[in-house]
């Protein structure tokens, strides 16, 4: 999701997140302003705006949007 300060943020539980973990399978669907790259234990993936991902391999990706500023939050999802 989009929000100030850090521009990007995870939205889960109704709260905002840079870096979050999580178990088993996990569906991400992005809600950015721009298609966001996944890069992490194998994989490399580009996720246009509104659509979904689900992923169950554990590892841990960096997720940055397409053409974002470096002082930008660069988001961790850790799956276990």
């Amino acid at each position: 999701m989009m929000a100030d300060p850090g521009c990007h943020w995870f939205s889960a539980d109704g709260k905002k997140y840079a870096g979050l973990a999580v178990r088993g399978k996990t569906t991400f669907r992005n809600r950015d302003e721009a298609t966001l790259v996944f890069k992490g234990n194998g994989l490399s993936a580009k996720l246009p705006v509104g659509k979904t991902l689900a992923s169950s391999k554990r590892g841990t990706y960096r997720i940055t949007m397409v053409g974002q500023a470096p002082d930008d939050n660069h988001l961790l999802l850790v799956i276990r």
